[in-house]
């Protein structure tokens, strides 16, 4: 299943945010189809392919001390 797996940090937390990205891993389970920063500051957006879902939540977890997370479950518009 596909999801935008939004992520919202504060201004101060930017560097310990790209820090912590250069360590992340992502389980088995969960494939990263796209990832992209909002221009404008503070915001990341992922697209996210999802065959086991404990691996995804244990995933999300490692973002949220940082900053808060929105997990929209999407489908490709030619789904619709």
């Amino acid at each position: 299943m596909l999801f935008m797996d939004i992520f919202t940090w504060k201004s101060e937390e930017r560097d310990e945010v790209f820090k912590r990205g250069d360590t992340e891993k992502i389980p088995e389970g969960v494939k990263v189809l796209g990832d992209y920063i909002d221009i404008g500051g503070g915001r990341t957006f992922r697209l996210v392919d999802v065959a086991d879902s404990d691996a995804f939540l244990a995933m999300t977890s490692f973002w949220t001390d940082l900053g808060s997370k929105e997990i929209v479950p999407v489908i490709k518009a030619e789904e619709k």
